[in-house]
């Protein structure tokens, strides 16, 4: 049996390294959380390969490697946590639309 991490955080030319597996990640779900983080850090998202997508971190306006480690981390959860609201649009947005549309329709005035 082929085991393969899906998402991993290393320490990479003087910032961190995140690999995203393309299968459990859409690139827009990636482009959403790393934008959140792009007023601390200098964010790099790069194709690692057929299967990776890498997002580079590294210190911005003299924070610490920690600080950048830390919010490495918190992307790792970012990143999943916009994936599932695109999942959840995805299978559920309709119910959505269909709810706000009846909300909004006219109201029916029996005199």
């Amino acid at each position: 049996m082929s085991y393969y991490k899906s998402t991993t955080v290393t320490f990479c030319n003087d910032g961190y390294l995140v690999c995203l597996h393309r299968l459990f990640y859409s690139q827009t779900a990636i482009f959403a959380a790393a934008y959140k983080f792009t007023g601390k850090n200098i964010v790099k998202i790069f194709p690692m390969d057929e299967r990776s997508i890498g997002v580079l971190f590294k210190p911005k306006n003299g924070r610490t490697l920690t600080e950048v480690e830390n919010d490495a981390q918190i992307f790792v959860n970012e990143v999943l946590d916009q994936q599932i609201r695109l999942n959840l649009e995805r299978e559920f947005g309709h119910i959505r639309d269909v709810i706000v549309e009846y909300a909004f329709s006219p109201v029916k005035k029996n005199f």
